[in-house]
């Protein structure tokens, strides 16, 4: 039966009518307002601090392979101890923060839908209205701050998922894992079976190659204008106008279409009537992802010679992995919120997930201002044992920033902005 749609309450199925109550539950008026904070779900906030946790961890580490060459980044100082920060940074972090952010994703439009029909509110047009802001801020950050902005990226597939709606529950899962798991073999195989040019790369890959030569100068050079122009031409020309546009596109969505079942499912709005089913599936999930994970990363230190069939091997097995461990990481964190010692810890992480797009933009600083060369330039040191400890300090001063504005202020000043503009009224 179709998943979240207007009749979702009143379905014949006992499981989605218990999530659609356990939905109205959390504090729904009949005006357009904001979830009260006692309202809110703390474990998908704190899930969604974790998260934002490893696109920073993720995005510090990922800068050298946008402006540094291989040669550079072995050059550097810490380049011994960098190897296995970096080999723990790519089986644990490595895609798998991103998976995590983008499921959390389509289960927010599943339950922001639900919401808002629950309140007679007209879900269509804000809902729209709230991406197409989000798509004019993404466009901004990509073209004039930060080349791995994935803002537009999920302001254009969250209009997608409008289509997606009416969808029966197994082909919401069916069509997230074939999305979320094949696009990059088609793409892969597609890049190995195209021409090639005369020094024998494929053309898109000797764009890559040239857009590295550039940025290797201009992304610790002091000239911003010049910075802006390349991001501009690089966004278009390495990236949005190819097939590697095109496939990360349907990658995010299927992982869009996911999120959206597992909240027809009810794991995350009903977790504690799951608990038995987590504290089964978490080992399993873990340990499974773990191990193909480090199958997937531990192919590259083989002295084999990568055959395509090899590659296309581990790029399946290592989507397989970001997803078993997204999964496992979640349900950790709920695991810990509902029994841990650690339980206090898991506020800090919901604080920073309640400003998740406040937060997001401040880590576009912490770029721009330390790695870049019109700020102090630290990229040439920027291993991957120097990116993990600039992560920790910069997200514990998230953390810190977030519970003190949280204590004075109902939203986080991007998320004020955005509201402002989605209902024309002071949040």
């Amino acid at each position: 039966m179709p998943c979240c749609t207007p009749e979702f309450a009143h379905s014949a199925d006992p499981q989605l009518r218990r999530v659609a109550r356990s939905l109205t539950m959390l504090g729904m008026t009949r005006t357009a307002q904001a979830t009260a904070p006692e309202n809110r779900l703390q474990h998908v906030d704190a899930i969604r601090g974790l998260a934002l946790f490893g696109v920073l961890l993720v995005n510090l580490y990922s800068q050298n392979e946008l402006a540094l060459t291989q040669t550079q980044v072995g050059a550097m100082a810490s380049a011994g101890v960098d190897v296995w920060f970096g080999f723990a940074i790519n089986v644990l972090w490595t895609g798998k923060a991103q998976a995590l952010f983008s499921m959390l994703f389509g289960f927010g439009f599943a339950l922001q839908m639900q919401r808002a029909e629950a309140r007679g509110a007209a879900f269509t047009s804000i809902y729209v209205r709230r991406l197409l802001i989000l798509l004019a801020l993404g466009c901004m950050h990509v073209w004039l701050f930060f080349a791995f902005d994935i803002l537009h990226v999920y302001a254009l597939m969250g209009l997608l998922l409008l289509w997606a709606r009416p969808l029966p529950t197994r082909w919401l899962l069916g069509l997230g894992l074939t999305l979320s798991l094949l696009p990059w073999l088609v793409f892969y195989a597609w890049l190995d079976g195209g021409a090639l040019t005369a020094d024998g790369d494929a053309p898109l890959v000797q764009l890559w190659d040239q857009g590295l030569v550039r940025r290797s100068v201009l992304f610790l050079g002091h000239d911003f204008p010049a910075y802006v122009h390349e991001l501009w031409h690089s966004s278009f020309s390495e990236y949005l106008a190819t097939p590697y546009g095109a496939t990360f596109f349907l990658y995010v969505f299927g992982r869009f279409l996911l999120g959206y079942w597992i909240a027809c499912t009810g794991f995350l709005a009903t977790p504690d009537q799951h608990t038995e089913r987590f504290r089964i599936e978490l080992p399993v999930m873990f340990w499974a992802g773990l191990t193909l994970a480090l199958i997937e990363e531990g192919f590259w230190y083989l002295p084999i010679d990568y055959s395509t069939r090899v590659f296309l091997f581990t790029t399946l097995i290592d989507e397989i992995a970001k997803l078993l461990l997204a999964g496992a990481y979640a349900l950790l964190l709920i695991r810990i919120m509902q029994h841990g010692s650690l339980r206090k810890f898991t506020g800090g992480l919901a604080a920073v997930g309640r400003m998740a797009l406040s937060n997001y933009l401040l880590q576009t600083l912490v770029f721009l201002f330390v790695l870049y060369g019109f700020g102090l330039g630290a990229l040439p040191i920027a291993g991957a044992s120097f990116c993990l400890a600039l992560a920790l300090v910069v997200f514990g001063l998230q953390i810190g920033v977030s519970q003190w504005w949280l204590s004075r202020f109902r939203f986080g000043p991007a998320e004020w902005v955005w509201r402002y503009l989605t209902y024309g009224h002071r949040p």
